[in-house]
């Protein structure tokens, strides 16, 4: 029985500081990306037309280099772009003033800007003059380096980005942040540990102590 309860214990402890240990939960909190002041209509509603997003999961190493990002999202609509900020690199923000890499994928305008960039210190963005003014559009061309090809699959419901190839360093911490078509529905911020893993963390020590108490009987 000793012997029984110590492998489910080390199982738990496993699983704890493993995959869900690893993975952080981003909901869909924003209305529009931080430090733009939205027109009217805009700011009344999370999402113009479609798509719609619920949330977003990023998934880190346990020596915290990025694994994959997954968007939860339907009505997908190409153009749309993945926003990534490692703390190792630059600062803290949420804002447009932090990335270090963007994805970028489209089959509408420019279908050869696929792929994921490397962003310039000190990059400059680009706002509408039309339409919605004032919102930004992007990140300047030639303050992007490409990196890497594009590895994304999206199944109708989950958008998965598989960006462990990049070896981009979250140990410091991160932000991250996506935009479909012309920014319709946003979604980002800085992450928070993902419930289950102190469930299984909560488990292993109730466990443990069960395990206490009935060796001291």
């Amino acid at each position: 029985m000793k012997s029984k309860v110590l492998a489910l214990l080390f199982a738990l402890c496993l699983v704890a500081t493993g995959a869900f240990a690893s993975t952080y939960t981003i909901n869909d909190n924003w209305i529009n990306w931080p430090g733009y002041s939205a027109q009217t209509y805009q700011s009344q509603f999370d999402t113009v037309g479609n798509p719609q997003i619920s949330s977003m999961d990023v998934e880190v190493s346990d020596s915290g280099i990025l694994q994959s990002v997954s968007i939860y999202i339907t009505n997908r609509l190409l153009f749309d772009t993945l926003f990534i900020n490692s703390y190792t690199m630059t600062g803290t923000g949420t804002a447009w003033d932090s990335w270090d890499y963007v994805a970028v994928e489209s089959d509408i305008w420019d279908p050869i800007a696929t792929g994921v960039y490397e962003v310039a210190a000190g990059f400059d963005y680009t706002y509408s003059a039309s339409g919605r003014i004032g919102n930004p559009n992007g990140i300047e061309s030639d303050d992007l380096s490409l990196v890497s090809g594009l590895l994304s699959t999206y199944d109708g419901s989950v958008l998965t980005y598989d960006l462990s190839a990049l070896n981009i360093d979250f140990s410091e911490g991160f932000a991250v942040a996506y935009a479909p078509y012309c920014a319709n529905d946003v979604i980002g911020g800085a992450p928070v540990p993902e419930p289950a893993t102190m469930i299984l963390l909560g488990v292993g020590l109730v466990g443990l102590a069960v395990y206490r108490r009935k060796s001291s009987c």
